[in-house]
Formats: C-alpha cells, structure tokens, sequence
C-alpha cells in the first residue's frame, strides 16, 4: 500500500468522525459503474438519518456497516431504511443522491419500497469507479457494480457447457471438491482495505445458491484464492494456541506450524516450539505489503520450508530452510512467492521490476522459467499434479469482463503451453480434463 493511499484512507476517517459543514467533497466520476455513498451530516436544515444499509438480491441479504464495501451487479440492490423521525422526503433523498452521484447517464435506479424504504440499484453491467460523498448521517459504504457471469465448463474435447451465476461476485474460488459447484468469492473491505471475504456456492447442476455468512478475514486476491482454505486453518490453529506473526504456514500433514516473526519458529499442535531459526531479517516500510502474498510454504514432504525474507525497508527475497540441517539457502532476489506446488519441487514467484512484474514458476535449486511476456501477467491459478499448472495469461491489468485473458495448461518438465479457452480459469479436474473459467456477460 503506498503512502498516498493511506493518507487518504487516514483522512477519509478523520472526515468522518469530525464533522465540519463547510466540508462538501465532490465526487471523481470516471465510469458510471460505482459509487461512494458516505456518512454525512445536517446541511440546509435537511438532515437525513440512515437507520439501516443492506445489500440485497434473490438469494439473500447483507446488512452493511460502517465502512463497508459491497459487490453489486444489475438485479441487486442497496436497501436504505431512514428513519421516520428525520426523513427528509422522497424527493429531496433522490436530489442529493443524484447531485452527488453525478448520474448523468441515468444509470441509477431509484426505487421506493415504502415510504422511508430506498432501493438504489444499477443497470450497468460493467465495473468502474465513481467516488462521491453524501452529506447525510449514514454508514460510509463503497458499492461497485460488477458484471454478470457465467461459468464455463471446457471438456477435453473442447465442448463448452454455460452456467448463468445469479449472484454478483468478484471472482470464483474453486470447485468443491466432487467438481458439482462453484465457490465464489464477495469481499469485505473498509473503505480500500481489504480485511476479508465471505462466499455462496452454487450447484451446477440444480442451479440452487447457498451463501455462507462466515467471514474469512485477511487479503484475498485472484492470486491466491487457491490458498483460502490452507490460510483460515492456519490462522484458527494461530488463534487457537495464542500465537502471532508477520507469516505463517500449516504443514501438509497438519502436524506442525510455521511462524516468521524475529525468528522462524516450528510449533507442535498443542503448541510447543520444536524448532528455531534465527533470520535476519530487515523491516519493510509498509509491514502490512506481508498480507497480501506472505506465507510460510512447505515443501511437499514436509522437510523444506520455503518463505519470504525483508532484505531492506522495500524488498523481499525467497529463501528455503532444510529443516533437518538448519540451512537456509537463498532462491531469488526481489521474488516473491506466491506459492507453492503440493506434488513437487517448484514454486509460483513474482519479481519485482521497473518494467512489470515478472511471473516464474522456479524449482528448488533458484531456476526459474518465466510465464509472461513484458506487459502481461501470467498466474498459477491451481497445481494439477507434478507435472501441470493451470496458468491464466493477460495484458496487464486484468479487465473486469476478463476479456483479455486466456487460460493455459503449463506442463513443467517439457516446457509447453497446452490453450485451454479464453476466459480467466479458476479450476480443472484432472480425472475428466475438465476446466472450469469465468466469464462476463458485457453489456448490451
């Protein structure tokens, strides 16, 4: 996270919880797609008070708090109940939203369900940003229209079968595993941080949703989504035995427990520290750049840990510790790894240059085969086996229609690329050669 963005999100905060009249922002508009709906106060005497905020579509509801960020697509709502007692009147709440929204393309849906009951809704299929501030007492909640999607299922050969998802999403997770529903992901933000998801899955074959309302805290990207599930239990056993660190990393057995901090510690189940390495390690600027990518990897057999080091204030480098003789040996500079395959000896890294990010796939002696070519980006999406990686390639940055990205199977040992289908891929069944993409329906 870079110093300007966190002044903003530091001013952001003290805006709210110190009000000032005179204080009116203005809003950014670059698409009609997204929108900043946030707390204001009293001005001209037409003081409005938002007593609830929900998202809500056919398959559920969300109440939003403070600070919130929702995913949106056409056909769901922001539900805004006011409060009688200090409700402004219908017109005036459809003034100030549309001032402040700037809805000059009339995208904008503003329907009442009651009297003091507000649906604001989209008919954009596309995702953008558009930043506004409304001078009411309200929750500060970050809607962003997403697109419609579909799955799209391509058998070995080749044939590709279409399912509608109903929900708005911002990505697919991964099939469960008998490959019969989709996992797709929502996000929970404050403001621009990302603090965590929640998910629904949707069966394939019935059509039906279930959300889940667990939280799974922490930064998820597309990136790393394969690693979600690895990552909540390893934070529930963090949390379990009272323990803290910068990056940590449960076992393949899920035996022991490895935690980067000053040092790098192994941990036993029932929490006894087995094993320690002192690391040098420098400070980054920003510790929190850790969350996004960092963790403690092992090795498929679970000898090996393989983990990121801070070398400076803006740098970190990929190392990997025998743990029977203590050694740790250094793999790249400037890489950073993203993770790790369960079948063999390679890791997904990224390194950092002037030019772009370099994606490679590196084996444990610090060769590493780069995946994308200058302005593009290349992610391991999911280890098939010893030998594949389902890998999406596209020119940076990804659009939100996923229109310029393409999905390949890597294979390792010879080198070679195997096209797959356009679209951004997120699973494969190795026993059907099935692979699962997602699409989104552009607009009309």
């Amino acid at each position: 996270m870079n110093t300007k963005r966190i002044m903003a999100i530091v001013l952001g905060l003290l805006l709210l919880l110190w009000y000032r009249p005179a204080l009116s922002p203005t809003p950014q508009v670059s698409t009609p797609c997204e929108g900043l709906l946030a707390t204001p106060s009293a001005q001209n005497n037409a003081k409005t008070i938002v007593r609830r905020l929900s998202w809500v579509s056919d398959y559920g509801s969300e109440e939003l708090k403070e600070y919130s960020r929702v995913a949106l697509m056409p056909g769901e709502s922001l539900r805004f109940e006011f409060d009688p007692k200090s409700f402004a009147g219908q017109a005036r709440v459809e003034e100030l939203i549309r001032q402040v929204v700037k809805d000059e393309t009339n995208s904008l849906v503003l329907k009442w369900e009651s009297g003091e009951t507000l649906l604001v809704s989209s008919r954009w299929e596309e995702r953008g940003f558009d930043f506004g501030v409304l001078e009411w007492d309200m929750p500060w909640v970050q809607y962003e229209v997403v697109p419609r999607h579909q799955v799209v299922a391509v058998t070995r050969g080749g044939q590709a079968v279409l399912f509608d998802v109903p929900v708005s999403t911002v990505g697919a997770i991964a099939m469960t595993n008998d490959f019969r529903s989709v996992r797709f992901a929502r996000p929970l933000s404050l403001g621009w941080l990302h603090v965590g998801l929640t998910e629904f899955v949707m069966d394939l074959h019935s059509g039906d949703v279930h959300m889940d309302t667990t939280i799974k805290h922490g930064s998820f990207h597309r990136e790393n989504y394969m690693l979600l599930d690895w990552q909540q239990k390893t934070w529930e056993i963090m949390r379990e035995l009272g323990l803290s660190g910068r990056a940590q990393g449960l076992s393949n057995d899920n035996s022991l427990l490895a935690v980067h901090d000053d040092r790098l510690r192994v941990y036993t189940r029932t929490g006894e520290n087995v094993l320690t390495y002192d690391i040098k390690r420098g400070v980054l600027e920003f510790e929190s750049e850790w969350s996004r990518f960092y963790c403690v990897f092992w090795s498929p057999d679970d000898s090996k840990l393989l983990y990121n080091n801070p070398r400076d204030a803006h740098n970190l480098d990929a190392y990997i510790l025998d743990l029977q003789t203590g050694e740790a040996r250094l793999l790249g500079t400037d890489h950073t790894i993203v993770s790790v395959s369960p079948f063999s000896a390679h890791l997904f890294t990224r390194l950092h240059t002037q030019e772009g990010g370099i994606w490679s796939i590196m084996d444990y002696s610090g060769h590493s085969v780069r995946l994308n070519k200058t302005n593009e980006a290349a992610l391991v999406v999911k280890w098939i086996d010893s030998n594949r990686a389902l890998v999406n390639k596209y020119t940076e940055p990804l659009s939100p229609l996923y229109s310029n990205s393409r999905c390949y199977i890597y294979h390792l040992t010879e080198g070679r690329w195997e096209f797959v289908a356009a679209g951004f891929g997120f699973d494969f069944d190795p026993l059907t050669g099935t692979a699962y993409l997602l699409h989104a329906v552009t607009c009309p």
